[in-house]
């Protein structure tokens, strides 16, 4: 549905968006075009300056990429490296030079014919996404999802679009990793799990374990430390045998990916293993409804965010893992959050805040404590919203359009504490107070006059 277009201070780039990216600082990319050059539409990746919140009203600069069409981006957690998906043509990576005080410029990243090669296989690339710490790169294709070591595209696992024999149990080299592979045959024995995806990928994220493994490898350890004692040791004296899972599973943390797929499902992975260790269920009032996108938690608890479309609106689902790693569903949104379906989605770098944007165009950010709306813009853009990202500092949000606009939002967070609710509610009473006693006191010095004047009246 189109939209009239409004003011909003948005600006139009003249060819459709479809990515967006955010280095820390004042200036963003964005990506689209027209596909084949006899479209006459330029495909191209241009820098925007954002200031207070809005966008400047000229370019920054921009970067021609021939018949090369930007789909979606993956900014390395470094900022200075952008990964592109450009349709069958697989990836193109661009390195982003900036000055401390300048604005940052973009170019083609060396690559050897090696690298090449790689970066072409992947084809039309649909999920795209780097580990917190920048050491992996997961690509999610028609048929797969691909994780490479980065920069060198070593190939590390891929889970696949087909059925197949259980991976073997790789070699063990370490306390760690034998805890892992522990955890994962428990898992085994206890599910009846697929191997394979049920579909095309739509979306993918790591797990927090990748932005610090040693957090998670601490807690297997412990599981693993004798007693400071010369007696033998047995883990049923040492530990619960459910906390002991506990740990092992969360050796495994670190190499977590969610994944969701075009059938509507949303599933977990320990991707070193291709073996899948959870599938999430829909609760009863959005049964039919397809999983969109997903995003960990970027906090300590070990949460997931998805979005679920149903019947032509969207919800945001908020999932925790339990002591036995499974994740349960703990809240979502209300179920008039969004009157159409979400079409892009993003958690903030510091986890703190959602964002979304509609078929319809508009955009909306949320708390991702508690899932509490925070503001609504109706009708950013004239057609649906293709993708989304928060600043570094987590103060803007960027969305772009298929109608070739781009808006930058300020984010706005109600204070919570308990404090500025009750100040809150004190200045509405007090506003209601005035209200009513401006209003008696008028009438009262009206109705006066009225009286002396018929008294006046009656003495003539």
């Amino acid at each position: 549905m189109v939209r009239k277009h409004k003011d909003n201070g948005s600006r139009k780039f003249g060819a459709p968006l479809y990515c967006a990216a955010w280095p820390a600082g004042g200036y963003a990319i964005v990506g689209g075009g027209g596909g084949k050059r006899s479209s006459g539409i330029p495909n191209r990746a241009v820098v925007l300056k954002v200031e207070n919140g809005s966008l400047a009203d000229t370019e920054q600069g921009d970067m021609h990429m021939n018949e090369l069409t930007p789909f979606n981006m993956a900014l390395h957690p470094e900022g200075h490296t952008l990964v592109v998906g450009v349709g069958s043509a697989g990836l193109k990576v661009l390195d982003i030079i900036q000055q401390a005080t300048e604005q940052p410029s973009l170019s083609f990243a060396p690559e050897s014919e090696a690298q090449q090669e790689v970066l072409h296989s992947f084809g039309d690339a649909k999920g795209l996404t780097f580990s917190r710490d920048g050491k992996l790169l997961a690509v999610g294709v028609v048929d797969a999802v691909h994780i490479h070591e980065w920069p060198s595209l070593l190939h590390r696992a891929s889970i696949r679009y087909a059925m197949h024999a259980v991976p073997a149990v790789p070699q063990l080299h370490s306390c760690q990793q034998a805890m892992g592979c522990i955890a994962t045959q428990l898992i085994l024995c206890c599910r009846k799990e697929k191997h394979a995806l049920t579909d095309a990928v739509r979306d993918i994220d790591f797990s927090r374990g990748h932005a610090n493994n040693a957090v998670h490898m601490q807690l297997a350890s412990c599981a693993c430390q004798p007693p400071q004692s010369h007696t033998a040791w047995h883990a049923s004296s040492y530990l619960p045998m459910h906390i002991l899972i506990s740990y092992m599973i969360n050796a495994c943390l670190a190499q977590v990916i969610a994944v969701a797929c075009e059938d509507g499902t949303c599933s977990l992975w320990l991707w070193a293993q291709a073996v899948c260790v959870d599938s999430l269920q829909l609760p009863p009032e959005l049964s039919g409804g397809a999983f969109k996108a997903c995003r960990f938690a970027r906090n300590a608890q070990k949460g997931l965010f998805t979005v679920v479309n149903h019947q032509g609106s969207g919800h945001i689902l908020y999932w925790q893992q339990n002591d036995l790693g499974e994740m349960t569903l703990m809240r979502q949104t209300k179920a008039n959050s969004f009157a159409a379906p979400i079409t892009a989605f993003d958690i903030s770098a510091r986890g703190n805040f959602l964002g979304t944007g509609t078929s319809e165009g508009d955009v909306a950010t949320f708390s991702a404590d508690d899932l509490r709306p925070l503001q609504r813009v109706k009708g950013a853009h004239m057609v649906f919203t293709t993708a989304l990202v928060f600043s570094q500092d987590e103060q803007s949000l960027l969305t772009v359009s298929a109608d070739a606009s781009a808006l930058a939002t300020r984010v706005f967070k109600m204070p919570t504490s308990p404090s500025f609710q009750l100040y809150f509610i004190l200045a509405v009473i007090a506003c209601i107070l005035a209200v009513v006693c401006a209003f008696t006191l008028s009438n009262g010095v009206m109705a006066k006059p009225s009286v002396v004047l018929s008294q006046q009246g009656g003495n003539l």
